[in-house]
């Protein structure tokens, strides 16, 4: 055995005996041990000094790598522990924010019905009072006509137009629904009159569902209908055939009364020839307005003056409105109606 090999203690005194004792694992463990005896300290002294042989650095190294392996584990756990935690909370938020959203969707949805059905009742009492009045009106007169129309027989007060008449009259009585009314006063007593703003049937890809409008001006004591419309019409794909449905849709309501169809005031195609032939079709009179047709005399054009219900004038600036009929152009309109009301039904 070298020296190397024997504790340092040992070497120091000199003296040392050496034995092995077993350890767990079926190993031997070297023991030093020196017995000391001296005359000034005659008491034996025992020092014993233990040495793991080889491999003692390797597992303590072990050790901790698999310390430091348990200490990553757990962390690894907790992280996907507090992961999974934080997932599950958004989930929870998640469902608590649809389940929110499709409560708002249902109660959207249910106050969107009951607005549909507050409009739908709202328009039905406004059909049912126009149909009074329109009644009421009717009884106290000698003589009713309907005036079907776009804005040259009648529209609604704009920040372009002031006045409730046809666009672009100067004034209430020269348009040509107050020029013919007084024409058949004359010919027939009081007459009540009722013009209608039909753009959307016009305009519309389903006419045939906008003639239900029409329906509180209808009844079977009707004299007169005029149609005027179709100068807003731009698909013509059916118009033809829609102009049709819609002078029978006239004729069934209003059996008795005698039906005119006004002519194109402006030019598209053949959509005059179109109205001339469903009024053909159905034995509905037609009055042409080809001599003024796109014709500048007969319209109001910028400039022009027109004055609102208080008499106040205003200036006629925009072009669409000074497209439209002047003062000469419903005189001829009125003209031509009125001549057709004269002659032979």
């Amino acid at each position: 055995m070298s020296n190397r090999n024997i504790p340092r203690a040992a070497l120091k005194d000199g003296l040392f005996l050496r034995f092995f004792a077993p350890v767990p694992g079926g190993r031997l463990r070297e023991l030093y041990s020196r017995p000391s005896f001296d005359i000034i300290n005659p008491v034996p002294r025992k020092r014993t000094v233990f040495r793991q042989p080889g491999g003692c650095g390797l597992k303590n190294s072990m050790r901790i790598i698999l310390c430091a392996a348990c200490v990553l584990a757990l962390a690894a756990a907790v992280l996907a522990a507090v992961l999974v935690f934080r997932h599950e909370q958004d989930q929870d938020t998640a469902i608590r924010e649809l389940s929110g959203q499709g409560n708002a969707l249902r109660e959207k949805r249910q106050v969107t019905a009951e607005m549909s059905a507050a409009a739908e009742a709202v328009s039905a009492l406004a059909e049912r009072v126009t149909r009074l009045e329109v009644q009421a009106d009717r009884r106290e007169a000698d003589y009713a006509w309907f005036a079907i129309g776009n804005s040259i027989t009648v529209h609604a007060p704009n920040e372009v137009w002031w006045n409730g008449i046809g666009m672009a009259a100067s004034a209430e009585d020269r348009d040509y629904v107050h020029l013919v009314a007084e024409q058949l006063s004359g010919m027939y007593g009081k007459t009540a009159v009722h013009p209608l703003y039909c753009y959307a049937w016009e305009t519309s890809a389903d006419r045939g569902g906008k003639l239900s409008m029409l329906d509180p001006y209808l009844d079977p004591r009707l004299q007169l209908v005029t149609i005027q419309l179709g100068e807003n019409a731009e698909d013509l794909t059916t118009f033809e055939a829609d102009f049709e449905a819609l002078i029978r849709y006239v004729q069934e309501k209003a059996p008795q009364a005698r039906i005119l169809v006004i002519g194109d005031f402006w030019s598209n195609g053949n959509r005059d020839r179109m109205k001339q032939e469903a009024a053909k079709k159905t034995g509905a009179g037609f009055v042409s307005l080809e001599e003024i047709r796109d014709n500048p005399e007969y319209q109001a054009g910028i400039g022009a003056v027109v004055y609102d219900p208080e008499g106040n004038p205003h200036t006629v600036e925009n072009r669409d409105v000074a497209g439209h009929p002047g003062d000469r152009g419903m005189q001829y309109i009125a003209d031509r109606v009125t001549e057709a009301l004269k002659g032979e039904p």
